[in-house]
C-alpha cells in the first residue's frame, strides 16, 4: 500500500523522472549484469524510480548531514510499494522527502513518491513509493597505536 502523507516528513526536492529507452535499457542491463539485456524488455524495471536518489539534490543533502556529524553514509535497506508499473517514454514527478528516526539520531529515511507528470501530488495517490534507510555511521573507536603511527 502506498503511504499517505504523514507527519514528520521534511520536503527535500521534486525531481522529474524520464523513462526514455536509453536510460531504462542501461539500468536493466546493469541489473542483469550484462552490456545489454536480451531481449530488451518493453517494461520499465520495477526499481528504476529509485535512481532519483543518486541525483545531486538528494546526495548533496545527505552528504551535508553526514559532514555535520563527521559520519559516512551507509545505505542500510530499501523498500518499495507499487500501485502501477511505470511506462516507457513517459515523464513522472518524484516527490522526495526525508525523516530522522525518532528512536536513533544516526538513522534517517528517504522517501520518493512517483506521480504522473500531469498529476497534482497533493491530490492524487502515488503510482509507486520507495524508501531508503540510511545510517550516518560515526567511527567512535580510537585508533590503535599502529594506525595512529601510519597517519
Amino acid at each position: 500500500m502506498i503511504a499517505p502523507d504523514a507527519p514528520g516528513w521534511t520536503p527535500l526536492c521534486v525531481e522529474t523522472l524520464e523513462t526514455g529507452p536509453a536510460a531504462v535499457d542501461a539500468f536493466a542491463a546493469a541489473l542483469a549484469g550484462s552490456a545489454r539485456p536480451d531481449p530488451v524488455s518493453p517494461r520499465v524495471p520495477a526499481t528504476f524510480a529509485f535512481t532519483v536518489l543518486a541525483r545531486p539534490a538528494v546526495v548533496d543533502h545527505l552528504e551535508r548531514l553526514a559532514r555535520e556529524r563527521d559520519a559516512v553514509l551507509v545505505h542500510q535497506a530499501q523498500s518499495f510499494a507499487f500501485a502501477e508499473d511505470l511506462e516507457r517514454r513517459c515523464r513522472y514527478t518524484v516527490v522526495i522527502d526525508w525523516q530522522q528516526s525518532p528512536k536513533r539520531a544516526d538513522r534517517l529515511t528517504l522517501r520518493g513518491r512517483v506521480h504522473r507528470e500531469t498529476a497534482d501530488p497533493a491530490a492524487e495517490a502515488a503510482l509507486q513509493e520507495f524508501q531508503a534507510e540510511i545510517v550516518l555511521f560515526e567511527n567512535r573507536r580510537e585508533p590503535t597505536a599502529t594506525e595512529a603511527g601510519d597517519a
